[in-house]
């Protein structure tokens, strides 16, 4: 059986305050967007994603670490293929 599948995401993360005890840090504020297409052939499934379609880079975590300031940030677009096989 052919099945076919297509899957649309969409995160907004908001504008927050990410300092720890009252540093002045600000996180979020930005929008993630992901896709997916999925086809089943009897036992196989071939699925192609991308994520974060729009190469948003945002900011998701912020924090002091002594004169340095520690950022984690959203992961580049990503295009992948996946293969599974069921028995």
């Amino acid at each position: 059986a052919f099945e076919p599948s297509l899957l649309l995401s969409h995160r907004y993360i908001s504008e927050a305050p990410s300092g720890v005890l009252g540093q002045p840090l600000q996180q979020g504020d930005f929008h993630l967007l992901d896709a997916r297409l999925a086809v089943r052939f009897d036992k196989l499934d071939v699925t192609l994603f991308v994520n974060n379609i729009s190469n948003e880079h945002g900011v998701t975590t912020q924090m002091e670490l002594g004169d340095q300031v520690a950022r984690y940030l959203t992961r580049p677009r990503t295009v992948g293929l996946t293969l599974a096989y069921r028995l």
